[in-house]
């Protein structure tokens, strides 16, 4: 089992709980294991043991009591790591007598347990925001590369276009299509990474928005340039490739 099978609630350390395990569907005459506790939360728990040897997704039963409180029930092992010739094993749980929570809200820490509860919950957040962060770092850095580009790209155009605004220009199938402005046709949007063009509708004068964002492929997870309308581009060079030709094609210049 890898770390991703591993529980996802948050755990909290129970020193005081006693955990009593027996393999699911062995005769009651064998009785239960007493096991060490790790930690607890809403949908399982942890316990370490030098004596029991289970495999990961064997069902087992499971009886936790804090003083008063018992809770019977079964569970399905998710991981198992060895140290030291001792075992640990994390438990989803498949069904309780009670409700799990009575218990954790019962289970009283002490400094040192609080205080590894939430190191170990800033641990946790620390991990998922480092991920974060290496996941969308190279986004940030491809965005304003788009950016860059599509602005010189629209500066360029804008200087050197020899139409003029109002002017109309007949496109296929004696469409009429006024001319387009380049800063009309096409935005960037520093802030957010993001280009928004106009497109063109075959036979009608109808145009639609559309945008060009960096973002991870659904599928893929692989980043790229995607438009609204679900194309995806490779590289930098396509996006331009793609933002010329629909000028173009709204003014009815085909290559």
């Amino acid at each position: 089992m890898t770390d991703s099978n591993r529980r996802k609630d948050r755990r909290q350390p129970a020193p005081e709980l006693r955990v009593m395990i027996r393999q699911h569907g062995l005769s009651k005459i064998l009785g239960y294991e007493s096991c060490s506790p790790v930690d607890l939360c809403i949908n399982g728990f942890a316990f370490r043991t030098g004596h029991l040897k289970l495999e990961p997704l064997r069902k087992l039963d499971f009886i936790l009591v804090y003083e008063e409180l018992d809770v019977t029930g079964s569970g399905l092992i998710r991981y198992r790591k060895e140290s030291g010739g001792i075992y640990q094993y994390g438990v989803f749980v498949l069904r309780v007598d009670h409700d799990l929570e009575k218990l954790i809200r019962n289970v009283d820490l002490d400094t040192r347990d609080a205080g590894e509860m939430g190191r170990r919950m800033a641990q946790e957040l620390a991990q998922r925001m480092l991920k974060w962060q290496q996941r969308e770092l190279p986004l940030e850095r491809e965005k304003i590369l788009l950016c860059d580009a599509a602005a010189a790209y629209l500066v360029r155009l804008t200087e050197l276009n020899p139409l003029q605004s109002g002017q109309e220009v007949e496109q296929a199938a004696g469409i009429k299509q006024p001319i387009l402005p380049p800063e009309q046709f096409l935005s960037v949007d520093r802030q957010h990474g993001v280009l928004r063009y106009l497109l063109g509708t075959p036979g009608s004068r109808e145009l639609k928005r559309e945008t060009i964002r960096v973002e991870f492929g659904a599928d893929s997870g692989v980043s790229g340039y995607y438009t609204s309308a679900g194309r995806h581009m490779n590289s930098i060079f396509e996006v331009l490739q793609h933002l010329n030709d629909t000028y173009a094609n709204l003014h009815g210049f085909e290559r």
